[in-house]
C-alpha cells in the first residue's frame, strides 16, 4: 500500500511541476509583450514629437557661415534657383574675355591670359580651343550632351580670343519661369544677345541668341572625403562648383520666333 500511495504522490507532484513550468512560461511571455508595448509607446510619442516639431530653417556651414533653408523634395527645385543656374552657366559658356582672374598681386589688373582648353574635333587635323570658364561650365551638362556640345562650341570660339584681340559678351534679356515637362525636368526659355568686340570696338549689331534650355534635377556631388588642401584646385572642385545646385542641362534647342506673343 505504501508503494501505491507513493506512486500517486509522485504523479501528482509531476503534474504540479508541469503546471508551474507552464505558468512561468506564460508569465515570461506576458512580461515580454508588456515590455514590447512599453517601448512601442515610447517610440510612438518620440515620432509624434518629431512630426510636430518644425523643421530647421537655419544651417551653419563648415566655414561658420549661416544660411536660411527650406525643405523641398528630391526632384523639386525653386524657380529662382533654376533661372539663376541657367543664367550663370550660359554666361560662363558664352562670355569670352581671353583672361582669367588671379590672386597674383603682380599680375596687371589681377588678371592673366587664358590659355584655353584644347578640344579634339573629328575630321579636323588640329585641335581647337574653348575658354577655361566654358570648360568648367560644361560640367553642368549631361555627360553625353556635353561631349557633343564641346565640339560645336570649339568651332565657334575664334583663336583671337586667346590673344585678347577678340572678346564676346553674353547679355541676357529675358529668362522665363521654368515650365515643368516631366517630374524633375523643366524647360526654360532665354532671350539674349551676343556682342562681339574686336580690339576694343563692337563688331556689327547684337547677335540674337534665343534658346530653350532643358534642365533636370540631379543629386549634388559630395566630395567631403577628399583632402581639403588638394580640393581647391582639383577637377573635383570644378565639378562641385557647377553641380552644387543639384541641376544639369541635358538639351538646348533654338527658340522659334513665331512663338513670341
Amino acid at each position: 500500500m505504501s508503494l501505491g500511495i507513493s506512486g500517486k504522490f509522485k504523479k501528482v507532484s509531476d503534474n504540479l511541476s508541469l503546471r508551474d513550468s507552464y505558468g512561468s512560461l506564460v508569465l515570461i511571455c506576458l512580461g515580454g509583450v508588456l515590455l514590447n508595448v512599453f517601448f512601442q509607446v515610447i517610440l510612438f510619442f518620440n515620432y509624434l514629437k518629431l512630426a510636430t516639431k518644425p523643421p530647421p530653417t537655419l544651417v551653419q556651414l563648415s566655414n561658420g557661415e549661416s544660411i536660411t533653408v527650406k525643405g523641398i523634395g528630391n526632384n523639386d527645385r525653386t524657380d529662382e534657383s533654376i533661372q539663376k543656374f541657367v543664367r550663370d552657366i550660359l554666361s560662363l559658356t558664352f562670355t569670352w574675355t581671353g583672361t582669367l582672374p588671379t590672386t597674383d598681386p603682380k599680375a596687371q589688373g589681377n588678371y592673366q591670359k587664358d590659355a584655353g582648353v584644347s578640344i579634339k574635333i573629328p575630321g579636323q587635323p588640329s585641335e581647337r580651343k574653348i575658354t577655361t570658364a566654358a570648360w568648367e561650365a560644361s560640367f553642368a551638362f549631361e555627360l553625353h550632351f556635353r561631349e557633343e556640345f564641346l565640339k560645336l562650341l570649339a568651332e565657334l570660339v575664334p583663336k583671337s580670343v586667346f590673344t585678347s584681340d577678340t572678346q564676346m559678351a553674353f547679355i541676357p534679356v529675358y529668362i522665363s519661369s521654368p515650365q515643368l515637362v516631366a517630374p524633375g525636368k523643366w524647360k526654360v526659355v532665354i532671350l539674349s544677345n551676343l556682342m562681339m568686340i574686336k580690339n576694343g570696338e563692337k563688331m556689327g549689331e547684337f547677335l540674337p541668341f534665343n534658346k530653350e534650355i532643358y534642365v533636370r534635377a540631379v543629386v549634388p556631388p559630395n566630395y567631403s572625403f577628399l583632402p581639403p588642401d588638394n580640393l581647391s584646385l582639383s577637377l573635383a572642385q570644378q565639378v562641385i562648383n557647377m553641380r552644387q545646385g543639384g541641376l544639369e542641362i541635358y538639351a538646348i534647342t533654338d527658340f522659334k520666333q513665331q512663338e513670341l506673343q
